[in-house]
């Protein structure tokens, strides 16, 4: 079972926000994650020499990609790293396609680029905004087999319906220096060598990915200190000052991103937030039990 996160940010571009890339908050993630693979998948462009320093500092395998704007979604085309140059003169011709983002290229326009995509890992947000839509996809059905979702109730959702992609969650992140917290969003894949290949076999099979190594779609880690969570209901029961409301604010702080919002009412935040309310509320609270 090897981990993988293959949508990973380390340039900022036209298309993305402004960030300054850290090589050392990408070996922690890598070594805190327990990563075993990654890909590096800017948007719309492909840094040749900042990909080849990435991979030599990372003793595990280093995919690269390209995150490109494709019909109004965002599309995931990870290669082989052993024709990095073909690659990269593939990906100036989208750099010089999308300038902004504002622009969006064509399906047509796409395969003019990279020719075969058969020869790809080709990934489109499916669960994620911005949403793949339907005749986008349909384009797409020869070479896509995989979806990337924001969530693990929307992957476990399309591990169950038959008619769906075979789900994976990814990162999303940009490396910067203030990233201090792993979210929980990386697939687990059952295959043995880390190729290009293995994984296009992998993600054409829903009985080889999972959201926990031990746990298949049962459970999930939600915390970077290991804590799982089932992807059914979950109740957290406990004395007063055992910390729950801290795991609780815990869970939505690392799970809670720019591309991702955590839905969290907290204790009190629908009351006025006044120490004689609260007082109150504990006081009857209290008398009703």
């Amino acid at each position: 079972m090897k981990k993988i996160d293959l949508h990973i940010h380390t340039v900022s571009t036209p298309s993305d926000k402004q960030f300054s890339f850290c090589m050392e908050r990408l070996e922690w993630y890598v070594s805190e994650g327990n990563l075993d693979a990654i890909a590096i998948t800017n948007h719309n462009m492909f840094d040749l020499i900042q990909f080849q320093q990435i991979k030599s500092n990372l003793e595990i395998k280093v995919f690269p990609g390209i995150e490109i704007d494709v019909e109004g979604t965002h599309l995931l085309v990870i290669a082989e790293d052993d024709e990095l140059n073909d690659f990269k003169v593939r990906c100036d011709k989208i750099t010089e396609m999308i300038p902004d983002k504002e622009t969006s290229i064509t399906i047509e326009e796409l395969r003019g680029v990279f020719n075969d995509l058969s020869n790809y890992l080709v990934i489109p947000h499916y669960k994620k905004s911005p949403e793949i839509k339907e005749e986008t996809l349909t384009k797409l059905l020869d070479c896509v087999t995989a979806g990337e979702v924001t969530s693990s109730r929307k992957f476990a959702y399309c591990i169950k319906d038959e008619t769906a992609l075979v789900p994976v969650c990814f990162s999303d992140l940009r490396m910067e220096e203030r990233l201090k917290v792993i979210p929980a969003r990386q697939t687990y894949i059952d295959i043995g060598d880390i190729t290009l290949t293995a994984l296009k076999v992998a993600l054409s099979d829903k009985h080889k990915v999972y959201l926990s190594k031990e746990d298949g779609h049962q459970f999930f880690e939600v915390l970077s200190n290991g804590l799982k969570l089932s992807t059914g209901l979950n109740v957290v029961l406990g004395e007063r000052s055992t910390g729950k409301s801290h795991t609780l604010n815990l869970i939505a702080n690392q799970n809670d991103t720019e591309d991702i919002k955590i839905k969290y009412v907290k204790q009190f935040s629908l009351l006025q937030r006044d120490e004689d309310d609260e007082r109150e509320f504990s006081r009857n609270l209290t008398t009703t039990q």
